[in-house]
């Protein structure tokens, strides 16, 4: 088991993006998961956000990995923090079929 320890600054009860100065913040409640076991780990869109920036062959794996667990409101805010900082980013491609496959499902009630 990796542990991965991102670096991270807090306004009040916000968790604020360290990088760049585009204002990324979220609540810290949604910040932190728990696994049925009660281990704490951090949500796994903000963790991909960092590795957005670097889009090591590990960065990719776990962008694969994680994918197709992520809800829709999980990838929709991934998304609209990456597409802002980095508009030709390889991941929107599959981030964006991800979601109109799901809108698709949704539209036609499956």
């Amino acid at each position: 088991m990796s542990v991965q320890l991102l670096p991270s600054l807090f306004e009040n009860d916000q968790w604020v993006f360290p990088r760049g100065r585009h204002g990324i913040r979220m609540d810290v409640g949604p910040l932190t998961k728990v696994t049925p076991a009660g281990t704490p780990y951090q949500t796994p869109e903000v963790i991909l956000l960092y590795k957005s920036r670097q889009h090591r062959p590990q960065d990719d794996a776990d962008f694969r990995s994680v994918l197709p667990v992520l809800a829709d409101h999980e990838l929709t805010w991934l998304r609209d923090r990456i597409a802002p900082r980095l508009p030709d980013d390889p991941w929107l491609p599959e981030i964006n079929r991800r979601l109109r496959v799901i809108d698709h499902c949704l539209d036609h009630g499956m």
